[in-house]
């Protein structure tokens, strides 16, 4: 996929996400991107959200979304490994790359307002505590886990060309 096409179709999803939390009350009052950054670096690979200079932002490492190193049928997206198997924030089985670029979008959205409550109503919490979850899993069940192949599925498709450990390695994401 062209670079610019990603980078659209990536942006859309995000306002879709900000549209949702700016007609949202409690927790998400107020929120805004404020910084939106799609990095295309070979050597950035991973992504972030946080608290910028401007505002809320978050900054997506996307050079792993925009190569087609092998024709898979299936892949493994995982997630942090204390919350990866959680059924509502944890990780995944897709049959759509996209899949494990929106939940990154999701993911990171969800620091950026982690850290826009932080100023807000000076606290802290844990990076990925329970503040992050709530707010993870507020988005995840919105916006990607309604849109996710059913997993029994894509797992054995995934096991299957498993098999050959040079496809395993490059069908994780």
């Amino acid at each position: 996929m062209l670079k610019l096409a990603l980078e659209n179709k990536t942006h859309e999803y995000i306002q879709s996400i900000q549209d949702w939390t700016s007609s949202k009350e409690g927790v998400w009052s107020g929120f805004k991107l404020s910084k939106i950054r799609f990095d295309w670096s070979p050597n950035r690979v991973t992504s972030r959200g946080g608290m910028y200079a401007s505002g809320p932002g978050i900054s997506i490492a996307m050079h792993r979304y925009g190569s087609n190193r092998l024709a898979l049928e299936a892949f493994r997206v995982y997630e942090y490994k204390s919350f990866d198997n959680d059924p509502d924030i944890g990780g995944f089985f897709t049959r759509d790359k996209m899949d494990g670029l929106k939940m990154i979008v999701c993911h990171e959205i969800a620091h950026a307002c982690q850290f826009y409550l932080y100023k807000k109503n000076n606290f802290r919490d844990a990076p990925h505590g329970d503040t992050f979850k709530h707010l993870y899993k507020e988005i995840r069940q919105k916006f990607l886990n309604p849109f996710l192949p059913e997993q029994t599925s894509v797992r054995d498709i995934f096991c299957k060309q498993a098999v050959d450990t040079t496809k395993l390695a490059y069908s994780e994401l």
